[in-house]
């Protein structure tokens, strides 16, 4: 498969340390997060703007991406995809998304 496991595996534990520093920032009650996200701050759109191709925000489709929901994807990505919902940067995201896309983007 010329190393196509191995470098899935590699890309995830990247991916997992980049998770781990930024929840780490959102535990900090005077970080670059403050008020977030109850208000929409720089920050905070910028997460949850990468973060959700992860968790498949509801709100994530409209005009410009077409629906995409955690069944589009296969069972095992399935999963991970609700593993991360549950995470502290997972449940940011989702409550950004909540709160603050409908009123942006129609």
């Amino acid at each position: 498969d010329g190393g196509g496991e191995e470098k899935q595996a590699k890309t995830l534990q990247d991916f997992e340390a980049a998770i781990q520093k930024v929840e780490a920032e959102l535990a900090k009650p005077d970080g670059c997060f403050q008020g977030a996200p109850e208000t929409l701050t720089p920050p905070a759109l910028a997460l949850a703007a990468l973060f959700a191709p992860a968790v498949c925000p509801p709100e994530y489709s409209g005009k410009f991406a077409p629906d995409i929901t955690p069944e589009t994807f296969s069972e095992p990505q399935q999963q991970r995809i609700q593993g991360w919902r549950q995470r502290p940067i997972g449940r940011f995201t989702l409550e950004v998304y909540r709160l603050h896309r409908m009123r942006c983007v129609p």
